[in-house]
């Protein structure tokens, strides 16, 4: 429901568009139901069904709008806002590169060799207004990824995708920090991975999930693949794919193994 913000004085409106970040001027004109809330300059709003923001080597930012595929550049002014509600992907950002400029409010993140800190996951929430239900985290660091932030910072992820090194509490992590129930988890995994999975943890980690949740460990070797398969025979029953039961899927490409809980 819209705030009474034009019934506010003018030079009271004028000053908090003075002090306000072109975002913050965006939101009071969405809360007053107005454009003419902060006066006297209008500041122009474009929107970007699918946004990307990259980082170049001299440290400038790329602004690209994704078009049926189609990646076009674009600019925009200094009190200019942009808003997405679709898909948002940054790519090698870093903390100071977050936009006060930026009115996201995203389905889909991706993050993708970003600054992977918990400062930066803080900022990045409070940019996107924590809306994203779905978020895929990519990085090549060795410094593993605090899901307890990713968790606690955006409550509303439902689907996740995690291509990074995690720490060995990953599944305690999320379940300690999580608000919603995970629809999907997809991971990927290797030997060192492997040899910390407790499978106990892992039925309850999945029992405790949506009742059609996958969880989907992505694997690039044969022999992982077998050391999981006798692993898992312990608590689960290789099956078919299926669309409404909970699974453990491992994915070998060209491969897949479909596994319920026993």
């Amino acid at each position: 429901m819209p705030y009474p913000v034009a019934k506010l004085p003018y030079g009271f409106r004028r000053r908090l568009a003075e002090l306000a970040t072109p975002s913050e001027r965006y939101q009071l004109q969405v809360a007053g139901n107005t454009k003419s809330i902060c006066p006297p300059n209008l500041q122009t709003v474009s929107h970007k069904e699918r946004l990307k923001v990259a980082r170049n080597d001299d440290g400038t930012l790329s602004l690209l709008a994704e078009v049926e595929y189609v990646q076009q550049p674009f600019t925009m002014g200094k009190t200019d806002v942009i808003t997405c509600y679709d898909t948002v992907i940054l790519n090698a950002v870093k903390i100071e590169d977050l936009e006060t400029r930026f009115a996201l409010e995203p389905f889909h993140l991706k993050v993708i060799n970003c600054d992977h800190s918990p400062e930066f996951f803080q900022k990045l929430a409070s940019m996107t207004h924590a809306s994203p239900k779905h978020m895929t985290i990519s990085s090549l660091k060795e410094i593993p990824l605090c899901l307890a932030t990713v968790f606690s910072v955006f409550p509303h992820i439902e689907f996740v995708t995690l291509k990074a090194e995690l720490p060995t509490s990953w599944m305690a992590d999320i379940l300690a920090h999580q608000t919603a129930k995970l629809r999907t988890l997809t991971i990927r995994i290797d030997g060192e991975v492997i040899e910390t999975v407790n499978l106990d943890e892992l039925s309850d980690f999945i029992r405790r999930q949506r009742k059609e949740f996958l969880m989907i460990f992505r694997i690039g070797d044969d022999v992982i693949g077998l050391e999981m398969e006798r692993k898992l025979e312990q608590h689960f029953t290789k099956t078919k794919e299926s669309t409404d039961s909970t699974q453990l899927i491992i994915q070998d490409y060209p491969w897949s193994g479909y596994y319920s809980l026993k």
